[in-house]
């Protein structure tokens, strides 16, 4: 495969749930199991995508106002 051809986003995302789905219901473990473990996890890449976002818009902010400097 041309190593510059990038897999978009929504295929990707596609995958990932069908595996996420198939390792769920391959795991033997009840739902009642499952259920905090999936809302700890959500938890925890809520955080972590909060803190890059935090992350991104700060270096945004930063190059506009370098931007607005050179101007």
């Amino acid at each position: 495969m041309d190593e510059n051809i990038k897999k978009p986003t929504s295929v990707k995302r596609k995958e990932f749930i069908a595996k996420l789905e198939a390792l769920i219901n391959n795991s033997e473990l009840p739902l009642f199991v499952v259920e905090p473990i999936l809302l700890d996890t959500y938890n925890v890449v809520r955080d972590e995508a909060e803190k890059v976002y935090q992350m991104e818009l700060r270096a945004y902010q930063s190059a506009l106002q370098e931007e607005k400097e050179v101007l």
